[in-house]
């Protein structure tokens, strides 16, 4: 007869432990800035006054123009809106993805960056 055999503990992998560079998300190096916006801090699950950084809504072109939000800590923002086109591209350094769940328990996607880099558009050519 078998017997079987119970690990002491049970590992799990789960999608909110898995981390996402830029290229895994948007299969490019580079996105397209369609508009950014401060956004505000949050203590203890509360809303703030203090602004935290800039949150850049981008698409990304090779997976099908999908829509991102990178918050990045960094002021103020790589380009002003009058200047933004619809051909402006930006990179970022230490870009992070991960999955939570909402209170549906629905997946979300959440990324982070610590800095926006301006690609194209602007005063770059």
């Amino acid at each position: 007869m078998y017997q079987s055999i119970k690990p002491e503990r049970m590992i799990v992998m789960r999608p909110e432990d898995v981390r996402l560079d830029l290229p895994s998300i948007a299969h490019a190096n580079e996105v397209l800035l369609v508009t950014m916006s401060p956004y505000n801090v949050y203590e203890s699950n509360v809303k703030t006054d203090k602004i935290g950084g800039i949150a850049y809504t981008c698409v990304c072109p090779q997976a099908g123009y999908e829509k991102i939000l990178v918050k990045v800590p960094d002021l103020p923002p790589i380009i002003t809106v009058d200047l933004l086109t619809e051909s402006t591209l930006i990179t970022f350094v230490s870009f992070e993805g991960k999955f939570w769940r909402d209170r549906s328990g629905n997946y979300q996607l959440s990324c982070k960056a610590e800095k926006a880099i301006l690609v194209k558009g602007g005063n770059k050519s």
